[in-house]
């Protein structure tokens, strides 16, 4: 409908049917003299560009225009050119056939005898070849090509055979069987030798195999050769590994990248050419129990150097040197179809991870027992009483707990990079190494060496050369140290092995959990620190029976005078029992307040509100808090 309006309006400049006009005329009724002479200037503006684009597209067809005529000219002629080459070119294959038919015609009377010549002329090589045999394979001998040796012989097998019945051709095929027995003895010494090759062995075998000796003896020598190689190299790793502990031992690291990646990429060529070379005997029996028996032997000299290990602070180094050995077993696990060596990597780290473990212990109880020797160093040196030093005693016993904490925190941070995220054991499933590997952490590290400083403050209530002239101080000191430990160290401790480790759902099993219960550590450690106090109390009792002892033997009691006055030594005594008495620290301040607040407060339930804040408070700061007997109190405050 548009277009047939746009089509038969006369009003449209771009219609075939505008009449001027009529459009001048509608102009002049519709437009302002502003508005025609804006529509007389975009007119003159639209016939100039039109009149601009139509001269441009007729430079541009122009153009056009001549190139084509240029290019058409130019073809016409190249097609001349081209035809008369055609023409010549036509003559002259119309001669070659001529002068191949005369040709043809011409030999083909000969063409029987041509063959004929042919046939006798690689006879006559051939014999040629064949006499002349002895004298080259024995060239090739002396020259060590081997191989071609093998062709040459290899050429000539069927001629010798066909003329065997000659005697001549007889003789020549039994000297080249002699030189050939002598290339093939060659070539076996190359497979058995340790020190060739893999292109070399690889080269010996297949003309071996070419030269129709049987496989099976191939391979038997291969194998041999092989292991025997590798056995070798296991040897050199022991004897390395015992004189490396007999001086200046390299450490682990190198020990793993120097000598058993040797080894690995050896016994892994040892297997890629054997299922190439061998591929029916690439899973035999003999070459499996070959394999197990190498890696076996391999991981015992790896387990032992890794065992040999005795500084806990090198830990870093074990753990980079157990994850590139784990890569490298991992890389050739593979090695035979249906053999899987992964185990040995896994035993590998079990075992290593647990020695790691048994380092770390023993160096946290060697620095808590170097700490209590220098307490006791320090205590011997102390000129004042232990009662007017206070506050030296405070800081000897938590410098001891200082260095039992860190040890473990540091011992905790090394064996956590056995879990490290870098590491490419951390693949594996957790039930095959992290997860025993935390519970080992948690019970043979944190447990067992808690333990074992708790049996070293045991060890101090034993009498013997170790303990027989030790300061008392020291007894209490370790008293109050085990108690603190007891009372804060542990539990920290055990939570923050159980979430580094990720033991906090094994915990979570109760008696079916593998940890060992804080409860049970801290009655151990609690047994402790009251068999220190009884030892105290049992040597300050022996040093106070003394004086008894000392008095009554240094005096004469049959010629003795009659005493007027209490003599020192009890009075000393009745001195250090009130000494020792006041250690106990009773507090009755609460009873006291009790007894005499109630003049000056009305409302009694704030006075045993504030007196039961203040026990709370005395009883959480307490280390061993106990309720005084009612009477006793009584007693006191009544003193008062």
């Amino acid at each position: 409908m548009e277009d047939d309006t746009s089509h038969g309006n006369p009003l449209d400049i771009k219609c075939s049917d505008f009449d001027c006009d009529a459009y001048l005329s509608h102009l002049l009724k519709k437009k302002t003299l502003d508005e025609l002479v804006q529509v007389e200037e975009d007119m003159v503006h639209n016939v100039r560009r039109l009149d601009s684009e139509m001269q441009q597209l007729v430079y541009e067809n122009y153009n056009k225009f001549l190139t084509a005529t240029s290019t058409v000219k130019k073809m016409q002629k190249d097609f001349l050119e081209i035809g008369r080459e055609m023409e010549s070119l036509s003559k002259r294959m119309n001669r070659i056939s001529d002068l191949s038919k005369d040709l043809c015609s011409a030999f083909g009377k000969h063409r029987a005898d041509v063959a004929h010549l042919a046939d006798a002329n690689r006879t006559v090589k051939s014999l040629q070849f064949m006499l002349s045999l002895p004298q080259k394979l024995q060239s090739l001998l002396e020259q060590k090509e081997y191989g071609e040796a093998v062709k040459c012989y290899l050429a000539a097998r069927q001629s010798l055979l066909r003329y065997s019945h000659v005697p001549s051709v007889a003789s020549i095929s039994d000297d080249s069987k002699l030189l050939m027995a002598d290339v093939e003895k060659q070539l076996r010494s190359v497979v058995c030798n340790r020190y060739v090759s893999s292109e070399d062995l690889t080269e010996a075998v297949s003309l071996l195999l070419r030269l129709d000796v049987p496989a099976s003896s191939i391979h038997t020598d291969f194998l041999e050769s092989c292991g025997r190689n590798l056995s070798d190299q296991i040897d050199a790793l022991q004897k390395r590994d015992e004189k490396d502990s007999q001086g200046v031992a390299e450490d682990v690291l190198e020990f793993v990248d120097d000598s058993c990646s040797s080894f690995l990429a050896d016994l892994s060529l040892f297997t890629a050419l054997n299922q190439r070379l061998f591929p029916a005997q690439a899973a035999d029996g003999d070459v499996i129990e070959m394999l197990d028996g190498l890696m076996a032997r391999f991981e015992d000299v790896v387990r032992a150097r890794f065992l040999r290990e005795t500084d806990a602070r090198e830990c870093a180094i074990v753990v980079r040197a157990l994850d590139r050995f784990y890569r490298r077993i991992s890389s050739c696990n593979q090695l035979v179809p249906g053999v899987d060596y992964s185990p040995i990597s896994i035993s590998m780290l079990n075992a290593v991870s647990r020695h790691e473990i048994i380092l770390a212990r023993e160096r946290v109880v060697d620095r808590v027992r170097a700490g209590i020797h220098q307490v006791r160093s320090e205590l011997a040196t102390l000129t004042c009483a232990p009662r007017s030093s206070s506050t030296d005693l405070s800081e000897m016993v938590s410098r001891l707990e200082h260095i039992l904490l860190v040890q473990l925190k540091t011992a905790l941070a090394s064996l956590l990079l056995f879990t490290a995220s870098d590491m490419t054991f951390s693949s594996l499933d957790p039930s095959l190494f992290t997860h025993g590997f935390g519970v080992d952490v948690h019970e043979s590290l944190v447990v067992n060496a808690l333990e074992e400083v708790s049996t070293l403050g045991r060890s101090f209530c034993e009498y013997n050369t170790h303990t027989a002239n030790v300061n008392p101080t020291l007894i209490i000191l370790l008293a109050q140290f085990y108690i603190n430990i007891e009372a804060r160290s542990v539990s920290y401790i055990f939570d923050l092995c159980q979430e580094q480790f990720r033991l906090v759902t094994e915990r979570e099993k109760g008696d079916k959990s593998q940890l060992t219960s804080l409860d049970k550590l801290r009655i151990s450690l609690r047994s402790t620190a009251h068999a220190l106090l009884k030892h105290y109390v049992r040597i300050q009792g022996v040093i106070i029976s003394q004086l008894l002892v000392k008095s009554v033997e240094a005096r004469d009691w049959l010629v003795c005078a009659e005493p007027t006055a209490v003599r020192a030594v009890i009075k000393r005594l009745i001195e250090d029992l009130s000494s020792l008495d006041s250690l106990i620290k009773p507090f009755v301040d609460c009873y006291y307040l009790q007894q005499n607040l109630w003049h000056y407060v009305s409302d009694e339930q704030v006075t045993v509100s504030l007196l039961d804040e203040i026990i709370s408070s005395a009883v959480h700061r307490s280390l061993d808090p106990k309720l005084m007997d009612p009477n006793t109190v009584k007693a006191i405050c009544e003193r008062q």
